[in-house]
């Protein structure tokens, strides 16, 4: 009778136990896609679902680190990066937990990142992305003065 209830737990939960890390990792890496341009270096990463991340930044030497929890990678790193000012290498380091994919991108030089989220197109060309912008300069000092050069008579 106990190895009779035994063998039906064992079959019920063993396919349950299988099924658990899907589960808790359900979203994937798929790819990293880097453009560097005149102003910024864009990286997008593309993700098989919606990404659930944090980030932070470190100095000495300049880092972002992008915490994706609940993911697996599915794509290769690390990635160098030769044609970016700001960009030098993306690779993968040691999460904060299990289940969290940590990505940590070196600079070349401090840089203050713009992290968004992008759903997939309407054709689906593209899935769900993290888009993070590293501006290589003063953007924002030189909008100022072009705004303060053009004085209101």
């Amino acid at each position: 009778m106990i190895s009779r209830f035994l063998s039906s737990m064992m079959k019920v939960m063993l396919p349950l136990c299988l099924l658990f890390p899907a589960v808790t990792l359900a979203n994937a890496l798929e790819g990293i896609r880097v453009w560097p341009s005149p102003d910024e270096t864009r990286v997008v990463i593309d993700l098989k679902s919606e990404a659930d991340y944090s980030y932070f930044s470190l100095t000495g030497p300049s880092r972002i680190v992008v915490d994706l929890k609940n993911t697996s990678l599915n794509t290769k790193l690390p990635i160098g990066v030769s044609d970016s000012p700001v960009l030098s290498k993306i690779r993968k380091s040691s999460p904060p937990n299990k289940g969290t994919y940590r990505l940590v991108f070196e600079l070349k030089k401090s840089s203050t990142p713009q992290i968004f989220k992008l759903n997939p197109t309407p054709g689906g060309q593209y899935g769900h992305r993290l888009v993070i912008d590293l501006p290589h300069g003063k953007a924002t000092s030189n909008l100022l003065s072009a705004h303060q050069a053009v004085k209101p008579k």
